[in-house]
């Protein structure tokens, strides 16, 4: 009798037994499928990479900005305008223009000759910069201070705006410039003299302020 009772319990207890096995088995093909359904659902869809834009490809590098390309003297260079005597460049004006050392040169009164050595001078100029566009410069504000007699504008500035005529003069005398080579044109005087004999009082518009303002604006327009 008691070994009857013996062999039941250990039937029950293997029972028990491959009860627990079974349940543990399908826990763990459960978490399988699980973490398999995570794997396929991540990738149903391609995550973005570190470095990577949204076409795949991986970003383009800064660009380099161009004075970083340039030698300290070349930088220092981009400020310089060289003056020089008579009406060619001399040697150590173009091998400065050359290597960069200069940004271009101011012309006075003794570079220029004619019209056709003007031209001749401002291609020579243009010629030892390849690099870059030269500045060549001129006084042209009008009147007396003109360093091309030949070009516009006529009048000074203060019958310029006398006669409301500041634009159509510096329309005029940027086309003049442009035809001789010259980029640049020190004017208009933006001063407005306020004290009787001011070294400007021939050169400036006029000693109004607004109007002053206004005429500036038109001969930067023309």
């Amino acid at each position: 009798m008691i070994r009857s009772v013996d062999r039941s319990e250990a039937h029950r207890t293997r029972r028990r037994e491959q009860v627990r096995r079974r349940r543990l088995a399908l826990a763990g093909a459960a978490a399988l499928a699980f973490l398999g359904g995570l794997a396929v659902g991540a990738g149903g869809e391609e995550q973005p990479q570190p470095g990577r834009d949204d076409g795949g490809a991986a970003p383009a590098e800064a660009p380099v900005p161009p004075v970083d390309r340039l030698t300290l003297e070349q930088q220092v260079g981009r400020m310089v305008i060289l003056r020089f005597a008579g009406t060619a460049p001399p040697g150590y004006v173009r091998r400065a223009l050359g290597e960069g050392r200069a940004a271009g040169a101011i012309l006075f009164r003794d570079n220029v000759g004619d019209p056709e050595q003007l031209r001749r001078l401002t291609r020579a100029l243009r010629r030892a910069s390849p690099q870059i566009e030269p500045l060549i410069c001129v006084d042209q504000e009008g009147g007396p201070i003109r360093i091309l007699p030949w070009a516009g504008p006529e009048r000074a500035a203060p019958a310029q705006q006398a006669w409301g005529l500041v634009r159509e003069d510096a329309e005029a005398a940027g086309r003049d410039l442009r035809a001789a080579g010259v980029s640049v044109t020190l004017a208009p005087v933006a001063d407005v003299p306020t004290v009787e004999g001011a070294a400007m009082a021939d050169r400036a518009f006029t000693t109004d302020p607004d109007a002053a303002t206004a005429a500036v604006a038109e001969s930067i327009a023309g």
